[in-house]
């Protein structure tokens, strides 16, 4: 007999925040020039809402890299409970202003400026929470900052393995990035070596 496939998705995308991202990007619909952080978050949101669609079941999980700011399982802030809590974070520290108010209250030493939203069945408040991503960083703090696109697949990873093993998920992960920062091959070759291997 053979096994039953999975009818749920689990996915994570990893979006990169970093300041490259804030370059402006030709829409193609009204002839207006976007950044390139804003039609990554317009692809994610339509992402998100097909998986909505398609069965309440699904789980969507975001990885924003170079955030400014550290919140995932691994270290979570004490201000940050809820998706209303991470929208109003990306709100109130646009460009690097206020970031200082967040920053002392981590108590995660690895995976320096990452912020995760939990891997769960999206809501309206998680829709509303991407759309309001921003780029934290300004010009003198983008070299200082960590939270780079491996640290991100490894949250990612490990999120998925945390919430999805033994369990019957289709899951994927999805990087969204303008790709402008050197990546370490070894780095890359032994994440993904760890992630196949789970």
């Amino acid at each position: 007999m053979s096994a039953v496939p999975a009818t749920k998705d689990a996915v994570i995308f990893i979006l990169d925040a970093n300041l490259t991202m804030n370059s402006p990007y030709p829409s193609v619909v009204d002839e207006k020039s976007s950044s390139r952080l804003f039609q990554s978050k317009e692809a994610i949101l339509v992402s998100m809402i097909d998986l909505m669609w398609k069965t309440k079941m699904n789980e969507v999980g975001i990885v924003v890299l170079k955030a400014g700011l550290t919140h995932h399982h691994h270290g979570q802030l004490d201000s940050i409970y809820d998706d209303a809590d991470l929208q109003r974070f990306f709100e109130r520290c646009k460009d690097g202003t206020k970031l200082d108010r967040y920053r002392d209250d981590c108590n995660s030493e690895i995976f320096k400026n990452i912020v995760e939203f939990d891997l769960k069945r999206p809501n309206k408040y998680t829709l509303q929470a991407v759309r309001d991503i921003q780029c934290t960083i300004n010009e003198e703090m983008e070299d200082e900052v960590e939270g780079d696109f491996c640290a991100g697949l490894v949250v990612a990873a490990d999120e998925l393995y945390r919430r999805t093993k033994g369990k019957k998920y289709n899951r994927k992960v999805s990087l969204v990035s303008y790709c402008c920062t050197e990546v370490s091959c070894e780095c890359v070759n032994c994440v993904f070596t760890d992630c196949f291997d789970f």
